[in-house]
């Protein structure tokens, strides 16, 4: 539902209401606009996901982590609020603010999906869902000082 309704349908609005103006900008501005969209993009997921986690929000994000297998597009197994605004909502914000071009859709699009399809969905490092799942945090929780809440959560 996420992947065939939902994304289209966001992604749809976003580009209805802010059209893409260029085919491509110069290569620093695109180099930037990467750079945000990866920096902004981790914060942004890692803080929103994070705090989901918690008693007070977990009834609502639930369903995501009740999966044992962490196969690629399991990762869109959510709610469709979690699907817009935790996953998305970043680029969709960067985008409102900043305008992006076709190519930077591409790479941020590509990066997405191998970032959160390919590395932190796919394979096995432990037996449990939840570490194995959320791999790609590593870094936020180290510099959060997270990793032993995650850990006392399992």
């Amino acid at each position: 539902y996420n992947v065939r309704v939902v994304l289209p349908a966001s992604m749809g609005a976003i580009l209805t209401l802010k059209p893409i103006t260029a085919d491509y900008n110069s290569i620093g501005l695109e180099i930037l606009h990467l750079l945000m969209h990866i920096l902004v993009g981790e914060a942004w997921f890692y803080s929103l996901h994070h705090m989901l986690r918690l008693k007070i929000f977990n009834k609502f994000h639930k369903k995501h982590p009740e999966i044992p297998n962490t196969g690629g597009l399991l990762a869109l197994y959510a709610r469709p609020l979690d699907t817009i605004v935790v996953n998305m909502g970043s680029m969709y914000a960067l985008h409102a603010m900043f305008g992006i071009s076709a190519l930077q859709l591409f790479i941020v699009g590509s990066y997405a999906i191998i970032h959160m399809v390919l590395q932190n969905h796919f394979g096995t490092v432990s037996k449990s869902p939840f570490q194995l799942h959320h791999l790609g945090l590593k870094t936020m929780d180290k510099l959060c000082k997270t990793r032993a809440i995650r850990a006392d959560s399992e």
